[in-house]
């Protein structure tokens, strides 16, 4: 037995031998059933009470059954229940003084409050377990109201069940474990109403109490889940717990679950919040609080935690863990995770729904840890989110399910000098398009890798991607990806290498889409883009460099396509620095024609793909597809339209005659007087239906709004009611590809024989369009 524990009983011994005490001594009383039939409140008067309908020759003493089924009584003095019961079955009683249910070594005790009953505890303490066993107080109505202390598992273990009625407390403590483990049972209608709650106030001695709630209401000032270790105690191996899976429990004032942790101990808290149960705090909130204290919230199934002010995930030193699995959990301001010096702090989550609607510290405090990992679910953050806020902070945000949603404002990941901080996506989504800048910043000390962004799967969307926007002492930052999809911008927006400070972007696969402008090193500091291997596919509106930028082909194989497609790669490359073509290039044109035919205005025989300060044109190799071919001119790349791809035709007298180089697909330049009106006989060569053919050529002009007429001449096809623009030129790209291979055909065009042999039809006049593009196929990139 303990100091304190002896302490204990000898006040109880005292308690007993005193004048006020009504507990008889066990060697002239024996256990008996007590009956309240008093005419007026006074417990002490012997005649207020029936034994066996008899009036009683004496008051209830400790071990007796005292039933109250009406009336008022009031006891002024202290008063022990062990080893008997009270129960308030209709009556109420007022107690001046201290209560004590279980209190003799070994005993048990229970107290019952029912509908219509009121149990008033106006005096000193009261204690649900003071030194004996099986302390129960259960209340299924009426109104317990207490005004001191209120322990409940004090010297023995203790236990409070209330599923209707109303309990006010207005006491300071209303401690659920404080010496011993102590039990606090809310559920149906109960109306619960409290100034602090404590659960497990010495931690190391009141391991395991817990609030389990299941339904009716809880409202309390402060909430203090294991706080106060006593001096000379331990580190609890055992948590203390509030589980709410049914009813409201909401906290005015300062909420704590983990607390305190002085004198090298440690508090163990946890929340639980599933079922249908809801919790709020609406003050100012931490869980983990203090070295050594250890808090947990974890949130389940249908359940709702909101914290409307802010919310400190491990404090000064601290530990804390948030695992969601369901639910919602609502942060309506701000929130530190891994907040103050040394702190650690976990969140995962697995499914459910986080918001977090205020600013972000990840982070937060000088050599602080903080692990966010979402596997399912979504995280989404509405506010600015620094990543790695203090001095030494480590913060790591994996993605590998689920949806992590950015903000409408920059996620900082690296927020301060010596900060090391990772965003890995492997598997789930980040999105943050439409909204704000994912900012990666170089702020290691020492100038090796300090901030990393790495997508290995899944995909991260946003709006602007920045590597190196802030830094100090030349610190690298660091983008990885290996797999995935990479997707930026709406077509204003940027991905920026080395905006500010030196960056690396390492692409070896996946695909990455930038609706917008590549900016490689902005600055004198410098910025490399790496795409190696033939699975990486990067695709970008145009690029532009500074003379200290590095743009490095090391792949197995690059496709720069020119036909603006939805997906192109590179369609304007301009490096002021060094561009490096090591790899196998290839050039896929075969989509920049359209099905059928098209009338143009103009051709551009000659695309600048790609223009550098240096150019260093090494490819292993360059493999081209369609009718344009790929050549280095100078420091430029260019696409030339292959001359065997075209034919041409003069007008004279209406007439025109092709002759040239033709094929399946390719162009025809047609040159006359200005505004004229012609006809155009071409010859066709190979196997088909030409019936078919023709009207498939019509539908096709039809669908480009130009309504080209094609007959059928006999070896050849006549293109009527053609005009020449103002400079007497017009262009005709024909693509009879997709008809051979939808129809088993083998046409293609060819030159006339005998162009005087041929009978010409009528002309009309119709406008000139300028060239679609055709979508129906996209040439592989890799």
């Amino acid at each position: 037995m303990d100091r304190k524990t002896r302490r204990i009983l000898k006040k109880l011994s005292r308690i007993c031998l005193c004048a006020g005490c009504l507990t008889a001594p066990a060697a002239y009383v024996s256990a008996e059933t007590l009956t309240w039939n008093g005419s007026d409140s006074a417990w002490t008067t012997a005649s207020n009470w029936l034994i066996n309908g008899a009036v009683s020759t004496r008051t209830p003493a400790s071990s007796d059954t005292i039933i109250l089924p009406s009336g008022k009584s009031t006891v002024s003095g202290d008063f022990q229940i062990s080893g008997g019961s009270l129960d308030l079955a209709g009556g109420s009683a007022t107690f001046n003084n201290r209560l004590y249910i279980a209190a003799a070594s070994g005993s048990g005790g229970s107290v019952t409050v029912r509908d219509g009953s009121t149990l008033e505890l106006k005096g000193a303490d009261t204690y649900i377990g003071s030194g004996g066993s099986n302390a129960v107080l259960n209340q299924t109505g009426g109104t317990v109201i207490q005004n001191s202390w209120f322990n409940i598992g004090e010297g023995s273990e203790g236990t409070y069940n209330i599923s209707g009625g109303t309990l006010n407390s207005n006491g300071m403590y209303f401690c659920v474990g404080r010496r011993a483990k102590g039990t606090l049972n809310i559920s149906g209608t109960a109306d619960v109403n409290l100034k602090n709650l404590y659960v497990g106030y010495f931690a190391h001695l009141s391991k395991d109490s817990l609030v389990m709630m299941t339904g009716g209401t809880l409202d309390a000032e402060s909430l203090y889940i294991s706080a106060n270790p006593d001096n000379a105690g331990s580190t609890p191996t055992h948590a203390t717990t509030v589980t709410v899976n049914g009813g409201t429990a909401a906290f005015s004032n300062k909420a704590y679950v983990g607390f305190d942790g002085r004198n090298s101990t440690g508090g163990n808290g946890v929340l639980n919040v599933g079922g249908n149960g809801t919790v709020t705090f609406n003050a100012e909130s931490y869980v983990g609080y203090n070295p050594k204290g250890k808090g947990a919230l974890n949130v389940s199934e249908n359940g709702t935690f909101t914290a409307n002010e802010k919310v400190y995930l491990s404090v000064y030193g601290g530990t804390s863990e948030m695992n969601v699995t369901g639910g919602t959990a609502n942060f309506k301001k701000d929130i530190g995770i891994a907040h103050g010096d040394n702190a650690r702090s976990a969140v995962n989550v697995s499914d459910g729904v986080v918001t977090i609607s205020g600013k972000s510290f990840l982070g937060d405090g000088v050599n602080s840890v903080a692990d966010i990992h979402v596997s399912g679910g979504s995280l989404r953050f509405n506010s600015v989110v620094y990543g790695g806020y203090k001095n030494g902070a480590q913060t790591t945000i994996n993605i590998t399910g689920g949806t992590l949603y950015g903000p409408n404002a920059d996620f900082l990941v690296g927020d301060h000098s010596g900060a090391v901080t990772k965003l890995i996506v492997d598997g789930g989504t980040y999105n943050q398009n439409g909204k704000g800048n994912l900012v990666i910043r170089s702020t290691t000390a020492n100038g090796d890798i300090g901030n990393l962004v790495q997508l290995k799967s899944g995909t991260l969307d946003t709006l602007w991607l920045s590597l190196g926007q802030n830094g100090v002492n030349g610190g690298v930052c660091t983008f990885d990806m290996t797999g995935g999809t990479l997707k930026i911008g709406n077509g204003d927006n940027q991905f920026r290498i080395g905006l500010k400070y030196n960056a690396v972007a390492n692409i070896s696969g996946g695909t990455v889409n930038v609706k917008g402008e590549t900016l490689l090193a902005n600055s004198a500091n410098g910025g490399t883009l790496n795409i190696y291997g033939s699975d990486a596919v990067f695709s970008t509106s145009t690029m532009t460099a500074q003379a200290n930028g590095n743009l490095n082909y090391i792949s197995d194989g690059i496709t720069l396509n020119a036909d603006g497609s939805a997906q192109p790669a590179f369609t304007n490359i301009s490096v002021s620095g060094t561009s490096n073509i090591k790899s196998t290039v290839r050039i896929d044109t075969s989509d920049y024609s359209r099905d059928g035919i098209l009338l143009a205005n103009d051709l551009a025989t000659t695309q600048t793909l790609m223009t550098a300060g240096t150019l260093n044109w090494t490819p292993k190799t360059v493999e081209t597809e369609g009718i344009w071919n790929i050549q280095q001119n100078g420091q430029k790349i260019e696409m030339v339209l292959d001359e065997n791809h075209l034919a041409e035709a003069v007008v004279s007298g209406n007439d025109a005659f092709a002759s040239g180089n033709f094929d399946e697909e390719g162009w025809i330049k047609i040159i006359g007087d200005a505004n004229e009106v012609f006809s155009l006989t071409v010859g066709l060569d190979g196997e088909g239906d030409v019936d078919e053919l023709v009207a498939w050529l019509e539908l096709q002009s039809e669908e480009a709004g130009q309504n080209v007429k094609v007959t059928d001449a006999g070896g050849a096809l006549t293109f009527s009611d053609l005009m020449l623009d103002a400079d007497g030129v017009v262009y005709m790209n024909y693509d009879l590809t997709a008809f051979n291979l939808q129809n088993g055909a083998s046409f293609a065009l060819s030159n006339v024989p005998e162009p005087s042999a041929w009978i010409l039809l009528s002309l009309g006049v119709f406008g000139m369009l300028g060239i679609r593009r055709k979508k129906s196929r996209k040439a592989e990139t890799v």
